[in-house]
């Protein structure tokens, strides 16, 4: 992943970062957002500078406020739907390296809206550490185009990340301001495309330093994947022994209900846990969490090594177990970090 990095209103060049800490800093990693029709569908644009000075102009026109800024374009633009396991992360660490260096009030991610909320709720972690906010943004009809959704959007963000809002990664769309390690996508044409259906944890403890020092350490080594297995009436062995083999970190088990799965998911799950991997079960419903001691079959689940995810949703659980994999942590610290409230991920067990 490189970066071209444009420094406007008054915001310093690279060799001159101590000016900015009532800068914000704009990431432009991709999306629908900065895209336009090129004569073969959506494209992304080489340079979305001249929308960001745009807005940010008028920002300043209509509050009064003039606000320093910084413009870091993410190249090539990430398609939000080829996001792998590494985007996230790199993401985080390009945002720690520029803080880290300028010193910024806040930070504003402009993103693909399809894995927005699988980004946000990565960054939480990672970026546990950073005193500010950052506000992920996106739009689902081009700047520019008829009753688009991207200038709003993006002001909002502005407004967000400049603000007093508590430190944190936040996904700010349609209107709303949703905890990162929270929010889902709802839905693939509404402008308020994103909600978060549980309300954030109470007193998290946050992440540990060791964690998001060994993370901010990786610089550009590999993420490991994690999987995500959803079960459904049809689910055969074949298929959850193939996740496992295809992900030997881990994967995510979304479970019917309060933890629930086919009898034969437990002999998959001794496997993976045997092996020192880790699968952390959660519950497909919107709302409620598992509560694998509640029936014989999630308590097979436990039994076999399952890690009860309580009410995470699936992103924080993919984001959250990556994180830890990817911190180097033996699995008992993984796993007891997995029952712990970090970031406002999860409610109290």
């Amino acid at each position: 992943m490189s970066t071209n990095i444009d420094p406007r209103h008054d915001g310093p060049d690279e060799q001159n970062v101590d000016r900015v800490a009532d800068a914000i800093l704009v990431v432009y990693a991709g999306g629908t957002f900065g895209m336009r029709d090129l004569g073969r569908g959506l494209e992304a644009v080489p340079d979305i500078t001249p929308i960001v000075a745009g807005l940010m102009d008028r920002r300043e026109r209509e509050t009064g406020e003039p606000l320093a800024w910084d413009l870091v374009s993410v190249t090539p633009a990430i398609d939000s739907a080829e996001a792998d396991a590494s985007t996230a992360p790199s993401l985080a660490r390009l945002v720690r390296r520029h803080v880290e260096a300028g010193a910024y009030r806040g930070v504003v991610i402009v993103h693909g809206t399809d894995t927005l909320a699988h980004t946000a709720a990565r960054l939480a972690f990672d970026l546990a550490d950073l005193d500010l906010v950052v506000a992920c943004t996106g739009s689902q009809i081009p700047h520019g185009a008829p009753d688009s959704d991207a200038d709003a959007n993006f002001t909002d963000a502005v407004r967000v990340a400049a603000g007093d809002a508590a430190p944190g990664v936040r996904i700010v769309f349609g209107g709303r301001c949703l905890l990162g390690v929270r929010a889902t996508k709802r839905s693939s044409e509404d402008l308020d495309g994103f909600t978060a259906h549980r309300a954030p944890g109470g007193s998290p403890v946050g992440v540990p330093r060791d964690v998001t020092r060994a993370l901010a350490e990786r610089r550009d080594a590999p993420s490991t994947p994690i999987g995500l297995l959803h079960v459904s009436p049809g689910l055969v062995p074949a298929v959850a022994d193939a996740v496992a083999r295809a992900y030997p970190a881990g994967f995510v088990l979304a479970c019917y209900g309060a933890g629930t799965a086919p009898g034969f998911v437990a002999a998959t799950v001794r496997a993976v846990a045997a092996a020192g991997a880790v699968v952390v079960a959660i519950t497909q419903c919107e709302d409620g969490g598992v509560h694998l001691d509640r029936y014989a079959v999630g308590a097979a689940l436990a039994d076999a090594g399952a890690v009860d995810g309580g009410d995470l949703t699936a992103e924080a659980a993919v984001a959250k177990l990556g994180a830890l994999v990817d911190a180097g942590l033996a699995r008992a610290d993984v796993v007891r970090l997995l029952g712990a409230n970090l970031v406002g991920e999860r409610s109290p067990a």
